[in-house]
């Protein structure tokens, strides 16, 4: 029932983009804000229940709490401690700036699958999460920015596609921009 998708085109700009459809508390949401700032410069976007992705960020709020926790160290105890994995369906994509400036992207689902895509200067990198479809959601939003004038339009255009094959995927979303 969720889509998120994360673009940082060459180390300059970030779109984080996440459907608004939600369960929560067994009841269908239509208007649900799932992009989440953790930290000034750095986002969090959930697929899942309601519940489970405001649970998660109450966890990643306490860790980040920690003022001499940076960045890496977070996404270290995320990878080795967070525990998605009793979560079926759950994904969770963090998203921003790290205390050199520099953009990153860090997702990872219940089932411990973790994607960290490189981030250069020159290139486009992103992550799509999606409760089903990843691979199918991710070639098009790949294609899409082949096509598209900006990456948003892309997002757009990815999240309305993925609506038509999972009618559990909100058409309604929301973007998140950073220069």
């Amino acid at each position: 029932m969720s889509i998120v998708i994360c673009a940082v085109y060459k180390n300059s700009k970030m779109c984080l983009a996440s459907g608004k459809r939600a369960i929560k508390n067994g009841i269908v949401h239509n208007n649900f804000n799932k992009i989440l700032m953790l930290r000034p410069k750095i986002y969090y976007a959930i697929t899942g229940t309601a519940e489970a992705g405001l649970w998660f960020f109450d966890r990643l709020g306490e860790m980040s709490g920690l003022s001499d926790l940076d960045v890496k160290e977070l996404l270290e105890w995320i990878e080795k401690d967070f525990p998605i994995h009793g979560f079926p369906k759950a994904a969770i994509v963090l998203a921003g700036k790290d205390e050199e400036n520099n953009f990153f992207i860090f997702a990872i689902d219940s089932e411990g699958t973790i994607n960290r895509p490189l981030i250069t200067g020159e290139n486009l990198a992103y992550a799509v999460s999606a409760n089903n479809n990843i691979p199918l959601f991710s070639r098009y939003f790949g294609n899409m920015l082949k096509r598209s004038p900006s990456i948003e339009s892309a997002m757009s255009a990815t999240i309305q596609y993925a609506s038509t094959v999972d009618h559990s995927i909100s058409k309604k979303f929301d973007i998140v921009s950073v220069d």
